[in-house]
């Protein structure tokens, strides 16, 4: 299923140890924010996540199927979908940028693990090197990174840290990454990073982070050399914490605006699945069969002309809640298996891969348009040539 070759990392080396060691005394507060909550949503993002670092390749339907064997999570296609315009990768390409970006970010931190200064070098480079075009700054790719080193390198969650992260956030978990970060300059005395202007400018939202808890330790004389390292120490810290506040109030922003969009779709869902007798798909017959009427001049009678108007009714309040069909039903046309790979499908198998085949469309499929979010998927069948 992974597109990579299990590696392992020898712990024994330098103070790859250390480093763990370090990871999990400094995220033990994030420990403590999740232990009262159970962010589903959080949760299934990462899951997502995890199966995306599984198979770079994986759709919504492979997504689904990992998910299903690995976390024991039911979840749809349609869903499946929904989320990845939630975490914004969507998009195959920009979804295949961010895993490449991430992988490199993942075997050069495992090497530098190691203590090896001319890769962790190479890591710093790979970090400020832009995973999207025109430079930019994606607000997830630091989850994504620091997921895509634990499945890559399941060795390095000796303390169970691995469901911690799965728990948090985009901007929890980017602290969580600089954590993994600092961690690995701490134990080996490497720079800390600064969030300097490109790093800014590259961002969508804003850039966040803070540096590891800093153990109180006996007063101690520093020389004046080692009192500056100490004050641009803090200035980072400060600047990232800083950073953090604002885009954590983003990030629930944005949530709160998700939240809306998964309870609009997921009403309209629920309307029309089987179990309700899809009553989006019966509002279009019965809007064209009325249609018909009216053009042969019929009139209804009194008793059910009340029932017309609820019907039209509801059929304005979908249209005014930006919920479109995908497909015009009962239409026929000529395709491949390539033009309907996303529709609930009826027939025999395309064989060879590249045979056409007439369809009608049985059920047109729903989107909710305002965030090209599918709803329900078309269904279509086969036609006989003698249909």
């Amino acid at each position: 299923m992974a597109l990579f070759k299990q590696p392992s990392i020898n712990l024994n080396m330098g103070k790859a140890q250390e480093v763990l060691d370090e990871i999990h005394t400094s995220i033990q507060p994030f420990a403590k924010r999740t232990s009262n909550s159970d962010n589903d949503s959080y949760l299934l993002g990462s899951y997502l996540i995890s199966a995306i670092c599984k198979n770079h390749e994986a759709g919504p339907n492979e997504c689904a199927e990992i998910l299903r064997k690995v976390y024991r999570y039911d979840i749809t296609p349609e869903q499946v979908n929904r989320n990845f315009h939630f975490i914004r990768i969507a998009n195959p390409a920009e979804r295949r940028g961010l895993l490449q970006w991430a992988e490199i970010i993942s075997d050069l931190y495992a090497k530098a693990l190691t203590g090896d200064r001319e890769t962790f070098n190479k890591l710093e480079e790979q970090r400020r090197t832009s995973p999207l075009k025109e430079f930019r700054h994606h607000f997830a790719q630091e989850r994504i990174a620091a997921i895509m080193i634990y499945e890559k390198f399941p060795e390095l969650d000796q303390y169970g840290d691995k469901e911690l992260l799965f728990r948090l956030g985009n901007t929890m978990a980017k602290n969580y990454f600089y954590h993994m970060y600092d961690a690995l300059c701490h134990v080996y005395n490497f720079p800390i990073f600064k969030l300097d202007k490109s790093d800014t400018e590259k961002s969508e939202t804003r850039r966040t982070g803070t540096r590891r808890n800093v153990t109180e330790e006996p007063a101690r004389k520093i020389s004046y050399e080692q009192a500056l390292a100490r004050i641009d120490e803090l200035e980072i810290e400060l600047k990232r914490t800083n950073e953090m506040f604002g885009e954590l109030q983003d990030e629930f922003d944005n949530q709160l605006r998700e939240s809306k969009i998964a309870e609009l779709t997921g009403f309209f869902a629920h309307l029309n699945s089987d179990k309700y007798g899809n009553i989006l798909d019966q509002l279009l017959q019965v809007r064209r069969g009325m249609d018909k009427l009216k053009k042969e001049g019929y009139e209804l009678p009194l008793e059910i002309n009340g029932l017309f108007i609820v019907i039209k009714q509801l059929i304005q309040f979908t249209r005014d809640s930006h919920i479109d069909p995908i497909m015009k039903v009962h239409s026929q046309k000529e395709v491949s298996f390539k033009d309907i790979m996303f529709c609930d499908y009826e027939g025999s198998p395309f064989i060879p891969d590249d045979a056409r085949k007439i369809i009608e469309v049985v059920s047109p499929g729903w989107v909710y348009k305002d965030q090209n979010v599918q709803i329900s998927r078309p269904r279509v069948k086969e036609l006989n040539k003698e249909e």
